[in-house]
């Protein structure tokens, strides 16, 4: 990958985890983004399958919170008129 990618990707993280202290999502939501974003102890990123069984829902259920959480981040940005 060129280094201009892993910048965007690390800002990216960034700005999520920002987000995930300060936005309002639900304990699921959050859950679930950390997960994906790999915002673990072992930093590991964790698939939707591994997301669903810790959860008790289906791998597509995970992807519609994730969906939600995303959407509601954003909307989180907005409002803080984040702008890069």
């Amino acid at each position: 990958q060129p280094p201009n990618e892993d910048c965007l990707k690390l800002e990216a993280k960034k700005i999520v985890h920002i987000a995930l202290k300060k936005g309002k999502l639900t304990t699921r939501e959050r859950q679930v983004v950390k997960g994906r974003f790999g915002f673990t102890k072992n930093g590991e990123r964790q698939t939707l399958e591994k997301l669903g069984l810790k959860l008790k829902v289906t791998r597509e259920r995970v992807r519609q919170i994730e969906l939600i959480a995303m959407f509601k981040i954003k909307n989180w940005l907005e409002s803080q008129n984040y702008k890069k």
